[in-house]
């Protein structure tokens, strides 16, 4: 099956107001604090160490290097960005960060968020299921909303107009 034949999935990210310094500083202080938990863990579980090796082949399992890829589409993207899963390199970590809380599933699309509380058995259970989501290859796509390239511009599109239409005066917008 070549690539052409098969519909590729984006997913679509609402983000925090633009500019909450606030909101960045506590949700990548999630993600250290994930980390951490994270090492913990695996120094302790031996078992969930080999049962999660395959998620190891191309990208490190970590949260803090994965938080400052997504700040960055944040800030670039605002108010909305959207990600390819079969070329970014983040696909798998969107899952694991939503299988905590860092994404949470809001209709068709998702929103940074913050988990009311960081397990140690919430993030092993997280990456445990991306693990499962493997047959030769890693398909986190099964696990997410995902939609089409057309779709998430059209979903961006409208997070964008009604972000605007909270900033822009309502004079301006009956053209007063």
């Amino acid at each position: 099956m070549s690539m052409h034949s098969v519909k590729v999935p984006f997913l679509v990210v609402e983000c925090p107001p633009c500019g909450d310094a606030a909101f960045a500083s506590r949700w990548l202080a999630d993600a250290a604090k994930a980390d951490h938990i994270l090492t913990r863990y695996r120094k302790s579980h031996p078992d969930f160490e080999r049962a999660i090796a395959g998620l190891e082949y191309v990208h490190a399992v970590e949260f803090s290097w994965a938080s400052l890829e997504f700040v960055s589409l944040w800030t670039n993207g605002w108010p909305a960005f959207s990600v390819n899963l079969f070329e970014s390199g983040l696909a798998e970590a969107f899952a694991y960060f939503e299988g905590i809380g860092l994404f949470t599933l809001f209709g068709q699309h998702y929103r940074m968020t913050r988990p009311t509380v960081l397990l140690p058995k919430t993030i092993a259970n997280a990456l445990l299921r991306l693990a499962s989501a493997e047959d030769f290859y890693m398909h986190p796509e099964s696990l997410l909303t995902t939609m089409t390239e057309e779709g998430a511009f059209r979903t961006v599109s409208v997070i964008e107009k009604i972000e605007m239409s909270r900033t822009i005066p309502s004079k301006e917008l009956r053209g007063h």
